[in-house]
């Protein structure tokens, strides 16, 4: 696969979403000895968010460079973006949410990925199969 600007913040959002999955388990394993409640798990997201807010700031830094670089690309790039940056933005400041927003990343990923033309190497390697 070609390196690309505006497929690297699809990226950064697999391996982000697999230390929030990582990081919500953990949470609520926590809350689950001292019996399990859903704000319980937010709160102790929130205060392990003071000190992981820069992933989020580095995946929001992604999604508007991708921005700016795909703005005459097609709307599905752009529109991929705008929900990546809003869902970590999201991340940053209400990460009791977390929950909520993997499906955000998860749409953001998907928008990107299934807009992103195929290098025509890809294409002709499909076919020959």
């Amino acid at each position: 696969m070609k390196f690309s600007l505006i497929k690297l913040p699809a990226l950064y959002t697999l391996v982000f979403l697999g230390y929030r999955i990582i990081e919500l388990i953990i949470a609520s394993i926590v809350h689950i000895q001292s019996g399990f409640s859903f704000p319980a798990v937010g709160a102790t997201l929130m205060g392990w968010e003071s000190y992981l807010w820069w992933l989020g700031a580095i995946g929001l830094l992604l999604h508007l460079i991708s921005y700016f670089k795909s703005i005459h690309g097609p709307a599905g790039d752009i529109w991929g973006n705008l929900i990546g940056a809003c869902a970590f933005i999201a991340d940053i400041l209400v990460p009791n949410y977390a929950f909520w927003l993997l499906f955000a990343h998860l749409i953001s990923m998907m928008l990107l990925l299934r807009t992103t033309p195929q290098t025509t190497a890809t294409a002709n390697r499909g076919e020959a199969e």
